[in-house]
């Protein structure tokens, strides 16, 4: 089990009966509707802590099936050298990425984002939960 004190969030209820995954930026389940939801580490991160995201979300594929992630974002210092790795990487496990935050500077960071880089990855950004999984659901 995790330390609910780590990856506490006030965006994402955390689930009590689920398998989660640790890695070095985030905590990892697999809801009861199969999207990926992943609360972020507060660390600076490294090209390595996302080759172990990648290998997760390698193992979490069902016969080769992309993954739908819903990503708390609140606590996600992303700097600019990850982001080019990130972008190539992702869209060979993830097919539609749901970013949540309701800190004002993170949401302005993921729009800049989003419109800055192009990727076969559908993105949207969300304040809540909810919003959040109804607009993933379509891509299930």
């Amino acid at each position: 089990m995790i330390n609910k004190k780590q990856s506490e969030s006030d965006i994402i209820k955390i689930p009590e009966k689920v398998t989660f995954y640790e890695t070095p930026i985030a905590t990892y389940w697999v809801d009861e509707y199969g999207i990926v939801c992943a609360i972020a580490k507060p660390i600076r991160r490294k090209i390595e802590h996302y080759e172990e995201v990648m290998a997760l979300y390698a193992k979490l594929m069902k016969g080769g099936k992309k993954l739908c992630l819903l990503s708390e974002t609140t606590n996600m210092p992303f700097r600019s050298e990850i982001r080019e790795y990130v972008m190539a990487e992702m869209p060979k496990y993830i097919k539609a990425n749901a970013l949540v935050t309701n800190v004002v500077l993170e949401r302005t960071v993921a729009e800049t984002f989003m419109n800055l880089y192009s990727t076969p990855i559908e993105m949207n950004q969300f304040t809540n939960e909810v919003d959040a999984k109804a607009w993933l659901k379509q891509y299930l």
